[in-house]
């Protein structure tokens, strides 16, 4: 799980991400692969995204029209803060700005209410009450993860997601619904420009092939709250 100092860290991020998805019954192949490769980046942990969105879900119509922007919110648990996102993806190539402030503070954040004295939070509550963001869905996961010198891999199990979400403790409000009942999702990145040869090494290893699958896009078409996707339009993958 990331360690940091609550209001004094804000990382910005340019890297490429290919994800997956695979089924269950290959975990255990999967991290025996991973362990034999990579090193552990800690224990497994629980992970919960607050995915921020206009009354009118822009940023949903946005992905389908593959104008990729998602503005979250992220925490660990156990974690006494959450890290405030905005992603931005072209392809596999990713760019991502994300600060991290205390929890108890979340809801003066997402109401647009007292200014933050970190200039990213500051932007990113700027933003939220310009364009009247608010919490869509809420989506929990465990994490594992492996890294190297020039990889990060994860697998994310038991995604889950929900409409309401606990601010208190970033955590479900109602019932959630399992979004890949019989699946994971896997996850390469690097800040490599182009391919570091552990990673196409490990693609071709575990017979990963890239997918577009998006969090957000799927728990708004389990809610039922998704608008119509249109014909031969895929989806993104933030």
């Amino acid at each position: 799980m990331p360690t940091h100092n609550v209001g004094h860290v804000s990382h910005e991020f340019n890297f490429q991400e290919v994800r997956g998805v695979v089924p269950l019954s290959r975990l255990e192949e999967i991290r025996e692969c991973a362990n034999r490769i990579l090193s552990p980046d800690g224990e497994p942990y629980r992970v919960a995204t607050l995915y921020l969105d206009t009354p009118e879900l822009e940023m949903l119509h946005g992905m389908y029209a593959r104008a990729d922007v998602i503005y979250r919110v992220r925490h660990y648990e156990g974690d006494a803060s959450v890290w405030l996102e905005r992603k931005r993806r072209l392809g596999h190539a990713v760019s991502k700005r994300r600060s991290v402030w205390p929890l108890e503070d979340l809801s003066a954040v997402l109401s647009g209410g007292a200014r933050l004295s970190q200039e990213w939070p500051e932007k990113i509550r700027c933003e939220i009450q310009t364009k009247n963001l608010g919490i869509r869905t809420i989506v929990t996961f465990r994490r594992t993860a492996w890294v190297s010198e020039k990889l990060r891999l994860t697998l994310d199990e038991g995604v889950e997601a929900a409409q309401h979400a606990d601010l208190h403790r970033i955590a479900p409000a109602s019932r959630s619904v399992p979004l890949l009942p019989n699946a994971a999702v896997i996850e390469f990145k690097t800040e490599s420009e182009t391919r570091p040869v552990v990673m196409s090494d490990l693609m071709t290893e575990l017979a990963v092939e890239p997918q577009e699958f998006s969090k957000y896009v799927a728990s708004a078409r389990v809610l039922g709250i998704a608008p119509e996707q249109g014909d031969g339009v895929q989806e993104s993958a933030i």
